[in-house]
């Protein structure tokens, strides 16, 4: 998702950078190449600025949202460039499940993660991050993959059809 962002932040902001993939993600090769004068700048995570703070210098979060844990980190949007995906360019996960699950365990888990997940128990012990975190119903997740996609069109050949989708896991 980093390297997704990073490029909807050049192409939005009409920047031209070389993309050096990496198999570490986030916190491997790009921190190493930041130290060692090899990268010239590298999209990272939040904790990133918090943990190197001194060592890197953080030039926009690549969100149109403030993040929870860092709100003192300066958007993208708050410098004028518009990446269009809201607080979804901060991630977003789900659970997924083999698909044929039989519908009691698939009813039984969304119920249980659901009350969990809202629980003031929960929240309390994820802290700040709570507000980052809540359960959509199947079908809300299903629009928010779908929705993703759409999003992520413009990168041509590189996503043409994602390998599953929860249509293929939910049902």
């Amino acid at each position: 998702m980093p390297r997704l962002v990073g490029e909807q932040f050049m192409r939005s902001a009409g920047l031209a950078f070389v993309p050096i993939p990496n198999n570490t993600g986030c916190m491997g090769d790009n921190m190493t190449g930041m130290m060692n004068g090899s990268l010239d700048v590298a999209v990272g995570i939040v904790p990133a600025t918090k943990i190197l703070k001194g060592q890197v210098k953080h030039l926009g979060l690549m969100s149109d949202v403030a993040h929870p844990l860092a709100p003192d980190l300066t958007t993208v949007k708050d410098q004028g460039v518009m990446l269009g995906w809201g607080n979804a360019a901060l991630g977003w996960g789900g659970l997924v499940l083999p698909k044929g699950t039989p519908p009691a365990i698939v009813a039984k888990l969304q119920q249980v993660i659901g009350e969990t997940v809202q629980s003031d128990e929960y929240k309390k012990a994820l802290g700040p991050l709570a507000n980052m975190i809540k359960y959509v119903p199947p079908a809300e997740f299903e629009k928010l993959w779908a929705d993703s996609m759409t999003l992520l069109k413009p990168y041509g050949d590189e996503i043409k059809k994602p390998i599953i989708t929860p249509a293929d896991v939910l049902r």
